[in-house]
């Protein structure tokens, strides 16, 4: 290979015309062997002509370096593009996927506070009730108060106590957050039991912590039950679906006497129910008129709720039922009544049905 300075036939002259540069560069591990030849000395590249002759193969490599290194930034920022643009769009693509999925936060919108009679809020009248040992107590006001169930503040009064709340019209959630709620086993037990629209309401999971309490236990029939060596426990977060027209939450004492628990009561607006598509769940209700049974059947094993109003408009029956029910209609006066069939906070089918 030719050494700076020589050209091909006159070694160690440099002449104007037929010139020649080489050198041996390593990169990345890799030797490269660089000749460049000119054939009129005037023509070398300004960057070169200035450096003395034993500088010039350090400069050809900076010079292959440099494009390398170039390029290689060129195509990281290429393929980081490319990157962040399919990172965008799969950060699109599940949002997408969570907001069409339906919300489960917690629902916080109206705090229930009076203790007996009607109050409206944002147009739905709240009506409470009580009965047995209840009172009201300002206790983990972070999350749960003011109703006080099963016990009354500053007495050694306890026993079974509840609250009962209607709303009209019916709402469309509830949140539930509970405290204090004691057990000692074989001494002090107390239990937590939800009735919604006139039927126990199984509570399907445990909730989140209410920050001033360990997590309360969910027994098999779905009631709370205070945790085992815990002075006092509870949840926040049992959040009810509607269509909700009551809800009563009673404390049922077991054994001894526990100190009661309290409760928060908040719900969403309004139950807004949308007509199902046909083609999606049909539905039959049959006889009709009818004397004493009354069948309600689905065409899929799915669970909806039977709702029957009398002509003014007054609640007279409700239920859950999967698939199928059969309803005993002895108590109810021969008459003409409307009926709703729910399904997902939708009307499956409404109807008039007349007993005879």
């Amino acid at each position: 290979m030719l050494q700076w300075g020589q050209t091909e036939g006159n070694p160690g002259i440099t002449p104007l015309f037929n010139f020649n540069y080489g050198a041996d560069c390593l990169l990345f591990g890799f030797t490269f062997k660089i000749k460049i030849r000119f054939f009129n000395q005037g023509l070398q590249p300004s960057g070169l002509s200035n450096y003395p002759h034993s500088s010039k193969p350090a400069t050809l490599c900076a010079m292959l370096k440099l494009h390398e290194i170039t390029r290689i930034i060129m195509t990281t920022a290429i393929e980081l593009k490319i990157k962040h643009f399919l990172i965008l769009l799969i950060t699109l693509f599940l949002l997408i996927i969570l907001t069409s999925q339906p919300s489960t936060a917690q629902c916080t919108t109206n705090h229930v506070v009076h203790r007996t009679g009607s109050v409206i809020m944002n147009g739905i009248t709240v009506t409470t009730t009580s009965k047995g040992q209840t009172d009201s107590l300002n206790y983990c006001p972070s999350s749960t108060f003011p109703y006080l169930i099963g016990a009354i503040q500053g007495t050694n009064v306890n026993g079974n106590g509840s609250f009962s709340f209607t709303f009209s019209p019916p709402v469309d959630t509830i949140t539930l957050n509970f405290s204090g709620i004691s057990y000692r086993q074989n001494q002090h037990e107390e239990l937590i039991v939800l009735t919604v629209n006139g039927a126990h309401y199984p509570i399907p999971s445990v909730g989140i912590s209410n920050g001033c309490n360990p997590l309360a236990v969910l027994t098999t029939s779905g009631d709370i039950r205070g945790c085992s060596n815990c002075t006092t426990s509870g949840w926040s977060g049992t959040i009810i679906t509607g269509p909700i027209d009551s809800i009563t939450i009673l404390d049922s004492v077991v054994i001894g006497m526990p100190n009661g628990s309290l409760f928060s009561l908040f719900f969403c607006g309004k139950f807004t129910p949308q007509i199902v598509p046909d083609g999606e769940i049909k539905v039959s209700v049959y006889p009709n008129p009818f004397h004493e049974n009354l069948n309600v059947v689905l065409n899929e094993n799915k669970t909806a709720e039977i709702i029957i109003y009398d002509i003014t408009g007054r609640k007279i029956f409700t239920s859950g039922f999967t698939k199928s029910i059969i309803i005993n209609t002895s108590s109810i006066a021969t008459g003409v009544y409307v009926y709703k069939i729910i399904f997902k906070k939708k009307i499956l089918k409404k109807g008039k049905l007349i007993k005879q």
